[in-house]
């Protein structure tokens, strides 16, 4: 019986670390485009569901389109790279994973009109 309670509790334990680990914080210096929507400055967190990236912070909530890929090395903190207020790739703290963000779902869809 104390083996069964000691296997569940690591088991849950797993399921805590494992979903722990699946968001990152990300800190947003200056109004930025991700996908279709501008995120304004503030610390996000950033959740990867599938191909998007989700960003939370309070109420807000947005998700853009990605492309998850391997990266040579591991990073010890999550790095943010973008360019012309665009992210164009995340790579994910304590991982190889990086987040490439297209770049014609990126960015001011208003300046086409």
């Amino acid at each position: 019986m104390n083996l069964k309670r000691l296997m569940f509790g690591l088991g849950i334990v797993a399921l805590g670390v494992a979903s722990a680990a699946s968001s990152y914080e990300v800190t947003i210096t200056s109004p930025t485009w991700a996908g279709a929507t501008q995120l304004k400055p503030g610390v996000y967190k950033l959740a990867v569901s599938g191909s998007n990236a989700v960003f939370t912070s309070g109420k807000t909530v947005v998700e853009a389109a990605v492309s998850v890929e391997k990266s040579d090395h591991k990073v010890q903190s999550t790095e943010v790279q973008s360019a012309d207020s665009k992210i164009r790739e995340i790579r994910l703290a304590g991982t190889d994973t990086k987040l490439i963000f297209s770049s014609t779902s990126t960015g001011d869809t208003s300046a086409a009109h």
